[in-house]
This record gives structure tokens, sequence and C-alpha cells, in this order.
């Protein structure tokens, strides 16, 4: 087995969150950058680490970046209610062990924290989706979910022809 360090360097190596300012750039709109941009990093990820699953490990580590890079922006005195930062997720088919859904880095700073958070709880649901339920207890199996709020969004892309959902896991300090 290799070493933690070897892993996570394989692992992560050019992923662009690696360099944490990405979390604090201007866009347009916004950005989503996952933490693995490649199926074949959760091979990688199993035999390594003898972990059956990788999806918890992934949802554990984003919540790790996503602290390290609100601990640097505290440092860097950079004011998080300017932009929107959350955990997210677009693929919820955890059935699938060679390609588990894969967390993202959503970020959003062409709004504050406030306004994206306001509309996303405009449009809730009265109960809660499957999807979002999965996302829920993948962040319970981890016992992390007690650090965030869950929210979705639900649109029907004509383009494709297909409805896209979108989970979003935000820091509870950052969602009152």
């Amino acid at each position: 087995m290799k070493s933690l360090t070897n892993t996570i360097n394989e692992i992560f190596k050019n992923e662009s969150w690696v360099d944490l300012n990405v979390f604090f750039e201007e866009y347009e709109t916004f950005e989503e950058f996952p933490l693995i941009s490649r199926y074949k990093k959760v091979e990688t990820i199993a035999t390594s680490t003898g972990l059956v699953g990788v999806a918890k490990f992934l949802a554990s580590t984003s919540f790790f970046v996503l602290n390290w890079a609100k601990l640097l922006a505290h440092d860097k005195k950079i004011d998080l209610n300017a932009r929107f930062i959350a955990i997210s997720f677009t693929d919820f088919d955890f059935s699938n062990f060679d390609e588990p859904p894969i967390p993202n880095f959503f970020v959003h700073s062409a709004e504050t924290r406030a306004v994206f958070l306001n509309r996303l709880k405009s449009h809730e649901p009265k109960t809660d989706s499957v999807e979002l339920l999965s996302i829920k207890n993948l962040f319970t199996t981890c016992s992390i979910d007690s650090a965030f709020s869950f929210y979705e969004s639900r649109f029907y892309d004509k383009t494709c022809n297909e409805e896209f959902v979108r989970v979003f896991a935000v820091p509870h300090e950052y969602s009152n």
C-alpha cells in the first residue's frame, strides 16, 4: 500500500483547485471544478487506500479542501460573503463503484452569497428529492452532514432535452 502522501499527490496532481486561489477568482457567472477530473483516478484511490466506498473518500476530501480554502480566505482577509461557495454534485449514481459521483467546487463570484442562497431557497421543493437525499446520506455516512445545509437546483434543458439537477452542500456559516 502506498503512503497517504504519495496517493494524495498522485490523485490530485494537476487538479485546478490545488491552487486555492481559484476559489477567489472573478468569474463572469460561476465556475464549477471537480475534486478529481478523471474517473481513472477512482481506481488509484481504491487500490491505494483499500477503500470500497470511494464516494465517501471524495466527499470527505472535498470537505477538507473547502475548509482549507476558507482558512486561506480568512488569512488573506477575503470576504466570502461577496461570493457563493459550496460543494456541488450533478451525478447521483452511487451503484456504479467505478464511476461514483464526483464532488465539485461551485464558485459564484458574480452574486453575493445571500443573493444566490435566497434564489436557491426560493425554489426549494416541499419534499426532498431522491438526489438530495442521496447526497445528505453520503455526508451523514462521512459524519460531516452537520456542517452543511443542502439545496437543489433543477431545470429542464431544452438543448439536450433533459432535466438537469444540481445538489449543493452549503457550509452552515454561509447558509443562514
